[in-house]
């Protein structure tokens, strides 16, 4: 029969004053291993490593309400669509987006995430129409992708953090030379 054992009661038994005579190998021992090895390494960012985002995610907060839904177009990229909207009142933001494959200006394959914004009436574009804004994926790990921003964007950044059924943003922008941080955090509604 298997025990389970909650982390705090772990730990207390590793730190209890009177270890026995296994435990104490057992403690050197992951003392050991822990030396050796290395850190972990980022995975690359690839286009299929980023799948985790496919999905309907919502987000509400006072007088907000948001969706952000991203989905895998039958040419691989990836496309998404977001909008942010208030109950009762003009405003708001349409957002639409691409995560795709592209390479640099030295030839360098890369992932670059371009976005364009409008207002909740789709009337007005925020970006000029050769002009979307554009990060690159800079760091992935299991459900995290960060992108750095390029051309007027850089400087800012984008980070996405997936747990379970949530999808957390957390943007690091610049308004007039000024640091904005913008952060939301999505639950899972659908596919």
């Amino acid at each position: 029969m298997s025990q389970t054992f909650s982390t705090a009661t772990v730990t207390a038994m590793l730190l209890s004053e009177r270890p026995g005579p296994l435990m104490k190998y057992v403690v050197y021992g992951l003392i050991i291993l822990s030396t050796m090895s290395g850190p972990v390494a980022a995975q690359p960012c690839t286009l299929d490593g980023l799948k985790w985002l496919k999905g309907v995610w919502m987000e509400k907060s006072g007088e907000t309400q948001g969706e952000e839904r991203w989905t895998i177009a039958p040419s691989g990229q990836m496309v998404g669509a977001s909008w942010f909207l208030h109950a009762g009142r003009d405003g708001g933001l349409i957002e639409s987006m691409t995560i795709l494959p592209d390479k640099d200006l030295s030839g360098n394959d890369r992932i670059v995430l371009r976005i364009r914004h409008f207002n909740a009436t789709l009337t007005q574009a925020e970006e000029e129409k050769d002009a979307p804004m554009q990060f690159v994926a800079a760091s992935c790990d299991r459900n995290l992708v960060v992108f750095d921003g390029q051309g007027a964007q850089a400087g800012e950044h984008m980070t996405y953090r997936r747990s379970f059924s949530r999808l957390n943003f957390t943007g690091d922008f610049l308004h007039d030379g000024n640091p904005v941080k913008s952060e939301e955090t999505f639950i899972r509604a659908g596919e």
